[in-house]
């Protein structure tokens, strides 16, 4: 079972720790601070660097697991930690993890015997790469089927609104007959709807909800609202208010292709001036219906998207009058990323080492925080580490838009609030400073959710371990 950084990752440590055991002795003591960011937050940890050997005391008379939490310093390229577990009641443990990113760890041993007495971890990785413990502690098999008898996953039917042959009414009646739901292993079921709250006009999102509330009381199988302003939730042809549209070449992601040439675009040499050279592109041409990926730093769009959101939730206020159980949860926005060279993977577009994003907008908040953001001359760690977090910046305010507006309607709590995570290790910038997409989900104030397809009531069994 892994723990890794996310929105309550302080709780969770907190909790961890406050019950570990203490630290006997060790070859060369050392308490170090490591600090690094998760999602859009810096964090700084304590923990005992194993240089040679340490001995922890366990008293625990019943028990039946150990945790043990590790964190890892940042490293642009994956580092293996490796070492020795051992101890009367564990006999050995051999622990090899290549870390990506910084981020607390936690793994469970199984003990043999419930009296559990010293611990002893030895540094088999040498002097260069130490483990860091952050805590040890005696965790009970009770303890941690309480824990699951207190979680909930909920199977979320997709409902695909252009599906050949099938509208969305029939969609959510086949879901409700078949989709499988297991109490035992505190699984429920639910159907999705993705609300475009930023390309829709008022009464079309009204509408949408209006038709989702009916057919979860019909089929009495609730919705997870899923609002989106990326994919087919991309507001186009939607007026700024200044005389454009918000899919206008300033409101886009701009490329950069650093092996390759592309065709002479006036449009976008005017729009970046003499910064602009003919390795530049933009995300369309794409097979998307050459929807274009917006840029997550334009002051006008972002201003509009949350307060499209903010209407959004008070019409879902005014729709539920007062009962919310047809609603499984919110999520935020739909894989909200840079058009990088993954993105055209198994298409015609797909071609050389693709960068995003480069638009005027991106540049000068980088310049606010201190770092030129140039790839002409190729990208520093440190403006990748920026592009990075730029994305979890992103997640982080869209989170709080939300966030507020559930306070402000007092619909707070009264349904789990996600984020949408990407699963990849691919993703530019993280890519080239091994970072994994998933961190840039990680928010205050949300859960962050997980996608996947899963076919079977087994398979959740998988996910929880």
């Amino acid at each position: 079972m892994r723990i890794s950084g996310r929105s309550k990752v302080l709780f969770i440590l907190s909790t961890l720790l406050s019950a570990c055991a203490p630290l006997l002795r060790h070859g060369t003591p050392a308490t170090i601070e490591l600090t690094g960011w998760i999602g859009a937050h810096q964090l700084t940890l304590r923990g005992q660097m194993i240089a040679t050997t340490a001995v922890f005391q366990l008293t625990a008379s019943q028990t039946e697991f150990i945790a043990i939490t590790e964190v890892y310093p940042e490293s642009t390229t994956p580092v293996p930690y490796h070492y020795l577990v051992s101890g009367p009641a564990i006999a050995a443990y051999e622990r090899f993890y290549f870390t990506r990113g910084f981020e607390p760890v936690t793994y469970f041993l199984r003990v043999t015997r419930q009296a559990l007495g010293p611990v002893t971890l030895t540094n088999l990785g040498g002097t260069q790469n130490p483990p860091c413990i952050l805590g040890m502690r005696a965790v009970t098999a009770d303890k941690l089927a309480k824990i699951q008898r207190q979680d909930r996953f909920t199977l979320m039917g997709v409902v695909i609104e252009s599906k050949i042959g099938m509208n969305a009414e029939k969609q959510i009646a086949q879901l409700a007959q078949r989709l499988p739901v297991s109490p035992r292993r505190g699984i429920n079921r639910a159907f999705s709807c993705d609300v475009a709250y930023a390309a829709r006009n008022s009464q079309g999102v009204r509408s949408l909800l209006e038709s989702a509330h009916q057919r979860a009381q019909h089929y009495a199988l609730p919705v997870l609202l899923f609002m989106n302003s990326w994919w087919a939730g991309t507001p186009r042809n939607v007026p700024d208010g200044l005389g454009g549209k918000f899919d206008d070449l300033t409101y886009q992601q701009i490329c950069y292709t650093p092996d390759s040439i592309q065709p002479e675009n006036t449009k976008l040499r005017t729009l970046l001036g003499e910064r602009y050279n003919t390795h530049y592109c933009l995300t369309t041409p794409n097979q998307w219906s050459n929807t274009p990926w917006l840029t997550m730093n334009s002051p006008p769009l972002n201003s509009y998207r949350a307060q499209r959101l903010r209407e959004t939730i008070k019409l879902l206020n005014e729709i539920s009058q007062g009962d919310t159980s047809w609603i499984a949860g919110i999520a935020l926005e739909n894989e909200p990323r840079y058009w990088d060279t993954s993105a055209t993977q198994g298409t015609k577009y797909h071609g050389a080492e693709r960068w995003a994003d480069f638009n005027p907008c991106v540049i000068a908040a980088a310049a606010r925080d201190g770092v030129t953001l140039d790839p002409a001359d190729g990208l520093l760690l440190q403006e990748l580490t920026w592009l990075y977090r730029n994305v979890a910046r992103y997640f982080q305010d869209t989170v709080n838009s939300a966030y507020s507006a559930l306070a402000t309607q007092g619909l707070l709590g009264r349904f789990p609030l996600y984020t949408h995570s990407l699963q990849l290790a691919s993703l530019f910038p993280g890519v080239k400073i091994n970072q994994a997409a998933a961190d840039w989900a990680c928010a205050v104030g949300a859960s962050t959710g997980i996608e996947s397809i899963w076919c079977q009531p087994s398979d959740f069994d998988r996910v929880r371990e």
